[in-house]
């Protein structure tokens, strides 16, 4: 590992930084459209350490259920507090989990059959898809709001991490950007474009976790500064 660059944490701080600052926007200062630009740095850097920490769990059950049952309270939070019923990222990342693990257990089965792994992806895909068609019948989705794009991201960017070891910062930043593409050509929205700016930080990353166990630190920031920055809203706004 190398000692210089930018660790796992100092990756996330950021990420937590620029979602606050995009949140921030949203709910308080709708016209101050750098606060939303900022903000699209955190999904890029929040994705790839998502494959990053699915990469180095060992209990898959328990790192699932974790994230899943965030999900499930962020939800309920979200819906509570500001009426939203799209998929908090908690639980896209939970899908996202969820079709990584399906993936090992596949691969971990038939060990050099890499065509499971193929068939693997096409059928849960299928599913994952079909599934979130159902739920969002209003409005049929890939990208919007992260959903499918959400979901499909990290798991693109754990086969590579997985299956191809040489290389694989290039390639899953090459991986990153052509997804990120993707999402801005069909949001049409400039501001998206931003988030181009999380590879070169992406590219600082050294592979170390850093010096604190931060990884609780980094669950509970999302309900906390969604709750707070709702209260500080609804004051100002009623």
């Amino acid at each position: 590992m190398r000692s210089f660059g930018l660790s796992n944490n100092a990756l996330k701080i950021i990420a937590c930084i620029a979602m606050f600052l995009d949140h921030l926007g949203y709910m308080i200062f709708p016209e101050a459209l750098f606060l939303r630009a900022v903000g699209r740095l955190a999904f890029p850097i929040f994705a790839y350490m998502l494959a990053e920490g699915c990469f180095y769990t060992r209990n898959k059950l328990k790192h699932f259920l974790l994230i899943f049952i965030l999900g499930i309270i962020m939800q309920m939070v979200l819906y509570l507090f500001t009426g939203i019923t799209e998929f908090s990222i908690f639980l896209v990342f939970s899908a996202s989990i969820l079709i990584i693990y399906l993936i090992d257990s596949i691969v971990d089965m038939y060990k050099e059959k890499y065509y499971c792994l193929m068939s693997c992806l096409v059928v849960v895909a299928i599913i994952v898809s079909l599934g979130f068609i159902f739920l969002e019948l209003d409005k049929w989705v890939f990208f919007e709001n992260y959903s499918l794009y959400g979901v499909f991201t990290p798991v693109l960017l754990y086969t590579i991490r997985r299956f191809l070891p040489q290389y694989q910062k290039l390639f899953m930043l090459l991986a990153l950007s052509i997804c990120t593409l993707l999402y801005c050509l069909y949001m049409q929205w400039s501001i998206a474009y931003f988030a181009f700016f999380a590879i070169p930080i992406l590219w600082m990353y050294n592979g170390n976790r850093g010096k604190w166990n931060l990884k609780y630190f980094f669950y509970i920031f999302y309900p906390v500064h969604i709750w707070l920055l709702q209260i500080i809203a609804g004051s100002i706004y009623g």
